[in-house]
C-alpha cells in the first residue's frame, strides 16, 4: 500500500467516525470541493460498504452510475450491496443496457417527485426496500440547479429528510460544495443534522 492509499484509508475511517456520531435516522451534508465530489462519493461508499458492511442506495445526479461502479469494482468493494438510482439525462439514441443493481429514473426535470422512487416499496429483484437498507447517498446536489429552481431543490431535501426521519435505522448523506453554492447551502443546512467538511478532514491527514 502506498502512502497516498494509506492517507485515503485514514480519511475514510475518519469520515465514518463522524457519521457514527450523528446516530441513526440522521441526514448529513458532506461538504467537499467540486473537483472532489466523485472521490468523496467513493470515500463514503468505500466506508459504508467495505468498512461498515452496510447496504444502501446511491442516487446519481451528476454523472452516470458507471463512474462509481467502476471505482468500486477496481477496489474490490462488494457491489452487490449497492443499488443505483441513475437520473442522469441521456440522449435519445442512448440505450439502457441490462446492467445489474440499477434503476434508470428520468426525474432530473421533475426533482420534486424523485423521492417517490423509494416510497413505492419496490423490492428491486430481492435487494430490498427502505426497510432493508442502511443508507441513501445523494450525489452532487448542486447539479440539480441546472434543471430546477432553488425552491424545488429545497423541497427535495426537505422530503428526503422526512423520509430518513421516519425510518429509525437509516442514514441520509448529501454531497455538495457549499462554497460554490452559498445560496443552496443556506437552505440545505436547515434540513440536516450535521455538516462534515471533508476539506478540514483532508488537511488533518
Amino acid at each position: 500500500m502506498t502512502k497516498r492509499d494509506s492517507i485515503d484509508e485514514d480519511l475514510v475511517e475518519e469520515i465514518m467516525l463522524r457519521l457514527k456520531e450523528t446516530g441513526n435516522s440522521s441526514t448529513v451534508l458532506i461538504d467537499t470541493y467540486t473537483t472532489m465530489v466523485a472521490k468523496t462519493n467513493f470515500f463514503l461508499l468505500k466506508g459504508l460498504l467495505d468498512f461498515e458492511k452496510s447496504k444502501g442506495f446511491f442516487v446519481a445526479l451528476d454523472r452516470p452510475y458507471q463512474n462509481m461502479d467502476y471505482l468500486l469494482k477496481n477496489h474490490g468493494i462488494d457491489r452487490e450491496k449497492i443499488w443505483y438510482i441513475d437520473t442522469v439525462p441521456r440522449l435519445p439514441r442512448e440505450k439502457k443496457g441490462s446492467e445489474k443493481n440499477v434503476d434508470f429514473v428520468d426525474k432530473t426535470f421533475e426533482i420534486e417527485n424523485l423521492m417517490e422512487v423509494f416510497e413505492s416499496g419496490k423490492d428491486r429483484d430481492g435487494f430490498g426496500t427502505l426497510d432493508d437498507v442502511d443508507f441513501i447517498l445523494i450525489d452532487n446536489l448542486s447539479s440539480m440547479l441546472s434543471y430546477n429552481s432553488l425552491d424545488k431543490v429545497e423541497q427535495l431535501v426537505g422530503t428526503f429528510r422526512e423520509m430518513i426521519n421516519i425510518h429509525d435505522h437509516l442514514l441520509g448523506c448529501i454531497v455538495m460544495d457549499t462554497e460554490a453554492q452559498k445560496e443552496l447551502y443556506d437552505v440545505v443546512k436547515k434540513h440536516v443534522n450535521k455538516v462534515i467538511d471533508v476539506r478540514d478532514l483532508k488537511e488533518e491527514f
